[in-house]
């Protein structure tokens, strides 16, 4: 079902995914990803302080943001929808965390409760979960496996529903900085800034509703028109698209 824990450059533990052959987290540092790339950056503390706040994670994964997000403890509530496209990621996340509180309620009730905050999980395929979505997201942190490996998680057509659901003040953050997804998040209607992350470490991108963003570099982005199609299909539409474009 999974390898053994890999342990990345903070010292943090990760799992390598056994079909996707991806770890869960960047090497550089599991902890550090989910601090610098999200919770920093998402300034959910500094929300958390100013009213109730509604996040949507996109791939529960192990857990990380999920876990890191609750354990912020502020004036008003936050209220958490992950996705999550395979139950067996629960499994590992027990295995890296044994006993874990949030794993097993999420695992044996599909919610999680701490003090005032509250967090849902939803398991299947996330184009289809978040069709059924419909409330206001102050944020959303997108966290899939990378473009090449989940290329079905990141098209235009799925940042599209992303767009809706965000509040206009709101934030997608995500780690990739790959001009393919920048592509994808611009055609969706966001304007894009990058992560502030302190070297060496490699930033991620911010996306807003409003506002300014910097230039985006033109190529082909991933398209998915009914939000159905394989990784596979996505990806030789986009190759199909490419040669079309080097003709004209």
């Amino acid at each position: 079902m999974t390898s053994n824990p890999v342990r990345t450059d903070d010292g943090s533990f990760t799992f390598r995914h056994p079909e996707v052959g991806e770890a869960y987290h960047s090497l550089d540092g599991a902890d550090a990803e989910t601090r610098c790339k999200f919770i920093d950056p998402s300034g959910l503390r500094e929300r958390l302080l100013a009213g109730p706040v509604r996040l949507l994670d996109v791939g529960f994964g192990l857990g990380f943001n999920c876990r890191a997000a609750l354990n912020i403890t502020e004036k008003y509530p936050l209220r958490i929808d992950s996705m999550e496209k395979e139950r067996e990621a629960l499994e590992r996340g027990l295995m890296l965390f044994p006993g874990d509180s949030l794993i097993l309620s999420l695992q044996n009730h599909g919610e999680y409760r701490i003090g005032q905050n509250q967090a849902v999980l939803h398991i299947g395929d996330i184009r289809n979960t978040v069709q059924k979505l419909s409330e206001p997201y102050d944020l959303i942190f997108h966290d899939p496996f990378s473009p090449v490996r989940n290329s079905e998680c990141w098209t235009v057509e799925l940042f599209r529903e992303m767009f809706r659901l965000l509040k206009p003040d709101g934030v997608l953050l995500t780690y990739s900085r790959s001009k393919i997804i920048r592509k994808a998040l611009e055609e969706a209607g966001f304007n894009l800034q990058e992560t502030p992350i302190p070297p060496p470490r490699r930033g991620g991108t911010l996306a807003f509703k409003t506002g300014n963003g910097i230039d985006v570099e033109e190529t082909i982005p991933f398209r998915d028109p009914a939000l159905n199609a394989s990784g596979h299909e996505i990806r030789s539409r986009r190759e199909a698209e490419l040669r079309t474009s080097r003709q004209s």
